[in-house]
């Protein structure tokens, strides 16, 4: 009885550590199946693109013209994993929240060089 029992409990817990993994193109599909209970790894592979939209919309300052055909394209391998927070690793070993996993700067800049130009950047570093 001792036998079955643990057995039982090594196969419950040996099927909750696995854990889904999905490719960039899958994520959307991924996603609509996440509940309370599951979670799953996004695997970002280098040359991976994600088409990028920017919309910005407030009671003070509002974008009216987006930018259009955008792309995020990863330059080094990159696992995601979705809990429903977003943790980040390189190596699915250890896991990082964004603020962890990242350092960089979010800047805005308007008129350069004498012009009636704005500009925003983000520069992301792995820490």
């Amino acid at each position: 009885m001792k036998t079955l029992i643990l057995s039982l409990l090594t196969l419950s817990a040996a099927s909750f550590a696995t854990e889904k993994e999905v490719s960039l193109n899958e994520i959307g599909h991924a996603l609509s199946q996440l509940n309370d209970a599951t979670s799953f790894i996004v695997k970002v592979a280098p040359g991976d693109e994600l088409p990028l939209n920017f919309r910005m919309s407030g009671d003070v300052l509002g974008l009216e013209n987006p930018p259009e055909n955008g792309k995020i394209k990863a330059l080094q391998p990159l696992y995601v994993k979705v809990e429903p927070s977003f943790l980040f690793s390189t190596d699915k070993k250890e896991w990082k929240s964004f603020e962890s996993f990242f350092t960089g700067q979010l800047g805005v800049s308007v008129g350069s060089n004498e012009l009636s130009t704005g500009e925003i950047y983000l520069d992301l570093q792995k820490r």
